[in-house]
């Protein structure tokens, strides 16, 4: 099945970008569909059944191992009510959106002065664009350059303070919270 879909997405593509009569492309499209309509009505017929219960078996017993494990590590930090969770939970969000909304409001500012009015400066001047505007649009195209260099020096800087600072602990505790609430108290 994953031979064919390869082969219909290629034949597709070099039919769509290099012939002139695009009605051949309803072929290897009607072929992707058939064979994604047949994997979902046969495709659990064609695995082993046996492995394939003994692996969801596996991942039951590690699932139920996992919830044993967080529910000791927060019974001993002396956490068990869902009230309790749910402090936390939101705790963990605050320290979450805080992280976010520094770096979106130097974003934000970013774009504002080094791209968005740059943008509408270069805009205005290939509109009015006269021999001695060379310069000036230069100029422009390269301020705009600079903002989504810092921008993605932004995003880096982010990204290395959400490990330094710990926030990716916050997240995964997050998670684990989130996770928790589908369990009977």
């Amino acid at each position: 099945m994953l031979i064919a879909m390869v082969i219909s997405a290629i034949s597709y593509l070099t039919i769509f970008f290099f012939t002139s009569n695009l009605i051949w492309c309803i072929i290897p499209f009607s072929v992707m569909i058939l064979v994604s309509i047949f994997s979902e009505f046969f495709g659990g017929k064609m695995y082993n059944a046996e492995a394939r219960k003994e692996e969801l078996q596996h991942h039951s017993e590690s699932l139920e191992e996992y919830i044993d494990d967080v529910k000791t590590t927060l019974s001993a930090h002396k956490i068990t009510t869902r009230a309790q969770r749910d402090a936390l939970k939101a705790e963990c969000e605050k320290q979450i959106e805080l992280h976010n909304k520094n770096f979106k409001s130097v974003n934000d500012k970013i774009y504002d002065m080094l791209i968005g009015v740059p943008l509408g400066a270069l805009i205005a001047a290939l509109i009015y664009k006269s021999s001695a505007e060379d310069t000036v649009i230069a100029a422009i195209v390269a301020l705009i350059v600079l903002g989504l260099m810092v921008i993605g020096i932004a995003s880096f800087i982010k990204k290395v303070a959400y490990y330094s600072e710990g926030h990716f602990k916050d997240q995964h505790l997050l998670n684990v919270l989130n996770e928790l609430e589908y369990l009977d108290d």
